[in-house]
Order: structure tokens, then C-alpha cells, then sequence
């Protein structure tokens, strides 16, 4: 042995959590920022530019978020309770575990988000732009689709099939 170890690296120190509790940063380009854990409750984010934003476990209750870009942003756990996010861009949005309790969500496209075990109690998703390819799995409050439909199969005006259905199923 040369007597050379591999270095370990010390974990990297907990960040203390952000507070922008009520700021305003309306048309704001944060695109990529890295805000866990922050406290932007009542904040004013109208028509920011979150896209790609980790806003893992923030605390965006009361937020207006009416037009905002959070495409792919990950808001895993945080809380959006009785947040604006009318029209707002959640396109493959991680929301996993996140409370949408009461939020506004007419116009909002969450395309392909994933709203897995998140709590949409008393929220409007079925009056979303789009909820198509959203994974909704546990979500309570999700909006009803009929047992032969998921918000991963084709639009409504396309008939739904069961993907292993096959025409010799029943020969």
C-alpha cells in the first residue's frame, strides 16, 4: 500500500432556508434557480420564469403564480395551498407529495407533470389546459376519469383502448 487514501468529501453544509416571504418578482427570469426549502409565501410571481427551478419543499401558499413558466421545475413536497396558478406552464413539473390544496389551476398545462401523492383537494385541475400524460397516482382530490381512461390515454375525442387489448382476446 502507498499510503495514499481517496479523500472523502465532507457533505456539503444544510442551507439555511430562504426567506422572500411577500416579494415581488413579477416577469422575474429565475430560470434554473436553486430556492429549496425557501419561504416565498405571498410572494408575487406572475409571469416568472421558473423553468427547471428547484423549489423542492418552498413554501409558495397564497402565491400568484398566474402565468408562470415551471416547466420541469421540481416542486417536490412544497407547498402551493390556495395558490394563483392560472395559465401557468407546470409541463412535466415534478409536484410529487406537494399540497394544491385550493390552488387555481383554469388554463394551467400540466402536460405530462407528476402530481404523484400530492393533495389537490378543493384545487380545479379539471379545468387545467391540459392534464394529458399527468401522472396523478394517490393524488387526493384528483379530478375523476372514467374507469377506462387515464390522463395518459389518447384525447377524448380518440377512442381509448386498453394497450394489451388485442382483437383474438376473446377467440
Amino acid at each position: 500500500m502507498t499510503g495514499s487514501k481517496a479523500k472523502r468529501s465532507a457533505p456539503e453544509p444544510r442551507r439555511e432556508p430562504r426567506n422572500l416571504e411577500q416579494v415581488n418578482l413579477a416577469n422575474a427570469d429565475l430560470t434554473g434557480a436553486d430556492l429549496p426549502d425557501a419561504n416565498l409565501r405571498h410572494a408575487t410571481l406572475k409571469k416568472t420564469k421558473l423553468a427547471k427551478a428547484n423549489l423542492q419543499r418552498a413554501d409558495l401558499a397564497h402565491d400568484n403564480l398566474g402565468a408562470a413558466d415551471l416547466a420541469e421545475a421540481r416542486l417536490t413536497e412544497a407547498n402551493l395551498e390556495d395558490a394563483d396558478l392560472r395559465d401557468a406552464n407546470l409541463a412535466r413539473a415534478d409536484l410529487r407529495g406537494a399540497n394544491l390544496a385550493g390552488a387555481k389551476l383554469r388554463g394551467a398545462d400540466l402536460t405530462e407533470a407528476n402530481l404523484e401523492a400530492a393533495d389537490l383537494t378543493g384545487s380545479d385541475p379539471d379545468r387545467a389546459r391540459s392534464i394529458q400524460g399527468a401522472r396523478l397516482g394517490g393524488a387526493r382530490g384528483a379530478p375523476a376519469l372514467p374507469t377506462d381512461q387515464s390522463a395518459t390515454d389518447a384525447p377524448p375525442d380518440e377512442p381509448r383502448r386498453d394497450p394489451g387489448w388485442s382483437p383474438r382476446a376473446f377467440d
